[in-house]
């Protein structure tokens, strides 16, 4: 990460300065590159956690943390942490040392779900997460419900799926009351007395599926204070005027259809409520024992209450009190409650402090616009643009910065290979993304789940970012805009012993963290080892391949350069040309380097495997290192294409199978698209690493940073203009 460890932790530490909690990612799957020297996997974290500082970590693909994990982390900090696996928790016994998790699944149906962890240890701290989500309406009113956490998730591994404006606003009003009533001092939403569906009802009636109201309560009785969570599940599409009665759990009123949402679409809610002593005493069962409510003669006490509506920030007014069961008596209170939203009531005998009135000051501001002004379309995914685009970059017409650089590009012209298309070829562009997990928002959006966007790119002539990508590349004087013009491209990857010379010259980069890690020395007296010269650079980020490739006067190629030399022009027109670089027969070890299971990775020297060139003669496009093409950006996100595979190819299955190193598992075969490449690709099945190696497949490195990109299986080569 930038600035090392004292850079992580002080990332951490200025998190804590403003009360946000951090996480350390754990994969367990991560057994052929996981703990080293010998330790364990909860000893690994204990000590990562007291290193950084970090509060605790989220378990990937657990459903559950063993104990073993919460001891070592003890042990290594003082401090109990904050342990959270991806899914709910397997059984109940894990409540004991693992304070969080995640909840999938609350999104569906009119009624809130409940939370069986939030019943059995109102502690636990669960989070609602539905990542591909296009509308959280549901996910929200579930978490408020139970008092329970909301996963924003907008950037899902480099895809930017937004949250709509509407969802986006209501949150932000749950996290005001969340916050306020988590950390208030009689804590009511970590309170033992929590009572889901408090009171339950339906507005309208009709065939149509019924809009419903939900009150959960979250009640303190020592302190006197209550906290009544309203969700009302009325759709924004088919909202009713209602105005309805609760009287012990149903609702009387009248219904009438409209077309939108409108301020007078809210449910007026007339809640009951019990008063806390009187509760407290019928639940302490002093059967004789008569309601401090009720005086002797039988007539009732003025409500030793006040109400609030937290949503709009208001004090609310009792309309009626009445003596409702076993001489407890119930105050009846009105709220209205938008649809599709919350409502929140808290009753008090006590003072408010200046928190509390903070609160309802905030909230009045929050609430003076109705949800219903926020737009309730979801805007699609942010849109990708690409950058320095090589077959059409002025990048490629720079010059040698130096003697040395002209020497560098001298040689490395000597062998670079003439890629082009003849007058009326054509060149079909085909690249399908491999990432483990890639659709989003559904079978309803561009050709379903796997055919449909996802944590790809977006070329210029899509629409949205996705998986797969196809478009056809015309020779010269074509009628067609898509004209591909001529280029070089080196006929190996960078190799060490050049990019020495780079680094002798004077190249000094913005960022050491991670460079060269695989050399000898330091700064400018940083050298490769001996022997290793012929060996392809590693461990070089997207913007030190540039800086090499520009010093030598060329550019990085594009991905699309890139599948041109791998594959070659089409056979006949729109048909792609070779599965993989060296034609379609499968890989063998005369065409790829032997794969390396574990670390640490050596590749061979370039050139090694001539039988493995491309149609134009470019050699090692397959199976000896990952190279770096072309960028896409949004406004929020980075993210480079790596073409050709990698002879370092750890593998390691979960629980349900999955290598998560490399795409793999069921899922893919409920795509056609991977069904028709399962038949033409040798190696389909348990391993899918030789897929990497075809003309049609990339893969995408999220960009974070250039310590963090560089990777000790990614090198790259350049390209310049044939016309110069």
């Amino acid at each position: 990460m930038p600035g090392g460890l004292e850079g992580v932790r002080g990332a951490v530490a200025d998190f804590h300065r403003r009360g946000v909690r951090v996480y350390i990612p754990f994969t367990p799957w991560d057994t052929a590159l996981g703990p080293v020297n010998g330790t364990t996997d909860p000893a690994h974290l204990g000590h990562a956690l007291r290193a950084i500082g970090a509060d605790g970590f989220n378990g990937d693909t657990m459903t559950g943390i063993p104990y073993s994990y919460f001891e070592a982390a003890v042990h290594a900090t003082g401090v109990p942490p904050v342990l959270e696996p991806e899914d709910a928790i397997e059984g109940s016994a894990g409540l004991a040392w693992t304070a969080a998790s995640w909840n999938y699944g609350f999104q569906t149906g009119d009624v809130p779900l409940v939370s069986k962890l939030r019943l059995l240890e109102p502690r636990h701290m669960g989070h609602v997460c539905n990542r591909w989500a296009t509308n959280h309406v549901r996910d929200l009113l579930s978490a408020f419900f139970n008092g329970l956490g909301f996963v924003a998730w907008e950037d899902v591994w480099g895809l930017y799926n937004p949250m709509r404006a509407r969802d986006a606003e209501l949150l932000r009003r749950i996290s005001t009351i969340q916050r306020h009533f988590g950390a208030a001092h009689d804590g009511l939403l970590r309170s033992h007395l929590f009572e889901p569906f408090y009171a339950h009802y339906r507005l309208g009636s009709g065939s149509a599926p019924p809009a419903t109201v939900s009150v959960a309560k979250f009640a303190n009785a020592s302190s006197g204070r209550a906290l009544y969570a309203i969700v009302n599940n009325a759709s924004l599409a088919s909202a009713r005027r209602t105005t309805s009665t609760l009287v012990e759990g149903t609702a009387e009123g009248t219904d009438e259809a409209t077309d939108e949402a409108t301020d007078e679409a809210e449910a007026l809610v007339e809640l009951e409520i019990s008063r806390l002593d009187d509760t407290a005493a019928v639940a302490l069962s002093a059967p004789a024992r008569r309601s401090a409510s009720v005086r002797p003669d039988g007539t009732l006490c003025a409500a030793p209450y006040r109400y609030y509506d937290v949503y709009r920030g208001t004090e609310l007014s009792v309309i009626q009190s009445y003596a409702c069961a076993r001489d407890t008596v119930c105050d009846v209170v009105r709220v209205r409650v938008e649809p599709s939203a919350i409502g929140a009531v808290l009753a008090t005998r006590a003072p408010l402090d200046a928190d509390d009135e903070h609160l309802l000051r905030t909230m009045r501001t929050l609430t003076a616009t109705p949800l219903s002004a926020y737009p309730a379309e979801w805007v699609g995914p942010m849109k990708q643009q690409i950058v320095e685009d090589g077959h059409s970059s002025s990048s490629l017409r720079t010059k040698p910065h130096s003697e040395a650089a002209a020497a560098a590009a001298a040689a490395a012209a000597a062998t670079a290979k003439l890629v082009s298309l003849s007058e009326g070829e054509t060149f079909t562009f085909e690249a399908l993304g491999m990432e483990i997990e890639d659709g989003c928002c559904g079978d309803d959006y561009m050709g379903g789940y796997y055919n449909g966007f996802g944590v790809d790119v977006q070329y210029p002539w899509e629409a949205a970012p996705r998986r797969d990508h196809a478009k056809t590349f015309c020779g010269p004087n074509a009628s067609s805009a898509s004209e591909l013009p001529p280029f070089h491209l080196d006929a190996t990857p960078v190799t060490n012993g050049a990019f020495a010379r780079f680094v002798r010259d004077g190249w000094r980069p913005t960022s050491s963290e991670n460079l060269l890690k695989h050399w000898e020395g330091h700064g400018k007296h940083r050298r490769p080892k001996d022997g290793s010269e012929a060996e392809p650079v590693r461990w070089v980020s997207l913007e030190d391949a540039r800086e090499y490739c520009a010093w030598r006067g060329a550019a990085l190629p594009s991905e699309i350069q890139w599948t041109l030399a791998a594959q070659g022009a089409d056979h006949t027109r729109g048909v792609p040309a070779r599965t993989y670089p060296w034609g379609d027969g499968a890989p063998n070890a005369s065409l790829v380097p032997t794969p390396q299971l574990r670390p640490p990775f050596t590749p061979e020297a370039v050139g090694q495997r001539p039988a493995g060139a491309s149609p134009y003669g470019v050699l090692d496009m397959a199976g000896l290192v990952w190279e770096w093409t072309s960028e896409f950006v949004d406004e929020r996100t980075r993210g480079a294409v790596l073409r050709g595979g990698s002879s370092f190819q750890p593998s390691a299955l979960d629980q349900y199978g999955d290598n998560w190193y490399f795409p793999g598992g069921a899922p893919y075969t409920r795509s056609a698209t991977f069904i028709e490449f399962a038949a033409q690709y040798p190696g389909w099945g348990a391993s899918k690493y030789p897929f990497a190696y075809s003309t049609r497949a990339h893969s995408k490195l999220l960009l974070m940073a250039p310590s963090y990109d560089r990777s000790g299986a990614v090198g790259f080569r350049c390209a310049t203009r044939a016309d110069e």
